[in-house]
């Protein structure tokens, strides 16, 4: 009998703490940014430039404040701390790349730069 109650305790003492675990992760899984951002390369007149929008809502359903970059041949326009951050780069003449960045607040992170023409 007491090997019964005792592999029991264990049972139940496995089951509490992957309960624990389940509900104290699903919160923080659920609490993920949900981000928007595209980029593409345009025209400003006869010129070509880039464009950057990023918005985002945090896990509770609120609006993040954001700052975008756009580069276009080499020159970065930004667009710092707004909840739809808009950026343009310098246009210039020329066929080349665009890139984009973005980040959280008022800065831009870098690390978070792509290609997309």
């Amino acid at each position: 009998m007491k090997k019964i109650i005792s592999g029991s305790k264990k049972v139940v003492a496995v089951f509490l703490l992957a309960l624990l675990v389940v509900c104290a992760a699903a919160p923080s899984v659920q609490a993920a940014d949900k981000l928007t951002k595209n980029g593409w390369r345009g025209k400003d007149g006869t010129l070509d430039c880039s464009y950057t929008t990023i918005y985002g809502y945090d896990g509770n359903g609120v609006r993040l404040t954001m700052s975008a970059a756009a580069e276009y041949h080499g020159e970065w326009g930004f667009d710092y701390g707004k909840t739809s951050a808009k950026a343009k780069s310098p246009s210039r003449g020329g066929l080349y790349d665009a890139y984009h960045a973005y980040g959280y607040g008022r800065g831009i992170d870098f690390t978070t730069k792509w290609k997309q023409n």
